[in-house]
């Protein structure tokens, strides 16, 4: 008898691999682990369509995280807006992109603790904190700190005395 439901589930397609629990909105760091794993869960399911994904997103996803997805997307509604909208949504909520001020001055703050040259600090193994910034601000701040060494310094300007000043000693 259960093999023949799960034979005739399996026909019509209602037989779901895996399972998605709620997303804890109290752990806002797991959004990205929570993200993959959805996108597996419906690349398993054969899910494809965007208002499938949509659903199986909205209605599994908790009433916590349901009520924040209204309220980023409001004035409208969930039902309104793709799939892809609300993961871009909640991606820029749960995992902004860090500024790269902040990450000048943490840069900054490090180079200062450590007490060495900004071109060794780029390279150094030791820091993990410093591997975490981005390279792009690695590259700019190399590159005004080269600027700024390597331009090439001009003799101090003399002024020459005039001719009625020539036999003249202070």
């Amino acid at each position: 008898m259960a093999e023949t439901q799960h034979v005739l589930a399996t026909r019509m397609g209602l037989l779901r691999l895996g399972h998605i629990e709620e997303f804890d909105t109290s752990n806002p760091k797991e959004w990205n682990s929570y993200a993959s794993r959805l996108m597996f869960y419906l690349e398993a399911n054969k899910v494809s369509a965007d208002a499938d994904k949509r659903a199986v997103l909205l209605s599994s996803c908790g009433s916590a995280l349901f009520k924040l997805v209204e309220s980023l997307l409001s004035p409208a509604k969930p039902v309104e807006r793709s799939f892809d909208e609300i993961i871009s949504v909640l991606n820029d909520h749960f995992a902004p992109e860090p500024s790269e001020i902040v990450n000048r001055h943490i840069f900054y703050q490090l180079a200062d603790t450590h007490q060495s040259y900004l071109l060794n600090r780029i390279s150094c193994r030791s820091t993990p904190s410093l591997r975490s910034l981005k390279l792009s601000v690695f590259l700019s701040i190399e590159a005004n700190f080269r600027r700024f060494t390597e331009q090439p310094t001009r003799p101090p300007r003399t002024r020459r005395k005039p001719k009625w000043m020539e036999d003249y000693v202070i």
